[in-house]
């Protein structure tokens, strides 16, 4: 599915592959399913994406939130958020301009462009293997992506206001490009009760 013009109104957009071109204007929601997404174009509303492998490529505007659950998510430098990120992803590679915060879960974050709020990562423990990439990463589907190794890395040219919280069973070596500093949780285990009921007599 290929968009190049433009839509009043909010578009559901289904396919193998779903690219939005530079030319394209959507003023309202985009709602994506697809293997792979290009997003070149401006969404004036939110992104809502279900997709093995989601890219901001140079030039794409969203004007509202993305949400994003997939394999992959990728934003280019030349590409904006307008309010916050929220994704669930094996990897996460950040360029572009975020305005608000990022909440996200995954294992591999390349953090490289500038984010105006606070950053919330959750790792659990995909850091205690140096192997930790998916195994049939492959079987996603054909040009995806190859999977980066497990890890939080902020970029010389990264740019957070706000706060940098992460939980990681092994802490991070961060550098000084987080305004807000940087805090470290590790995970917290799930706990369960269970009350022991002696069997009445009969």
């Amino acid at each position: 599915v290929t968009l190049n013009g433009i839509v009043n109104g909010d578009a559901i957009l289904m396919g193998k592959t779903v690219i939005v071109s530079q030319s394209a204007q959507i003023n309202g929601n985009l709602f994506l399913g697809a293997q792979v997404a290009e997003i070149s174009g401006k969404v004036s509303g939110s992104l809502f994406g279900g997709s093995a492998a989601v890219e901001l490529r140079n030039g794409a505007e969203i004007t509202g939130n993305v949400y994003a659950g997939t394999y992959s998510f990728e934003s280019l430098p030349e590409t904006s958020i307008g309010r916050d990120l929220f994704v669930g992803a094996y990897q996460v590679k950040l360029a572009g301009e975020l305005t608000r915060n990022l909440k996200a879960g995954g294992a591999a974050f390349d953090l490289n462009g500038f984010i105006g709020g606070d950053v919330n990562i959750e790792m659990g423990d995909a850091l205690e293997s140096t192997d930790g990439m998916p195994m049939a990463w492959n079987s996603y589907g054909e040009n995806l992506p190859e999977p980066a190794q497990p890890g939080l890395r902020v970029g010389p040219d990264a740019e957070i206001i706000g706060t940098l919280n992460y939980t990681s069973t092994v802490p991070v070596q961060i550098g000084d490009q987080v305004g807000g500093g940087v805090v470290y949780s590790p995970p917290v285990p799930n706990q369960s009760t269970y009350e022991y009921q002696s069997p009445e007599k009969s």
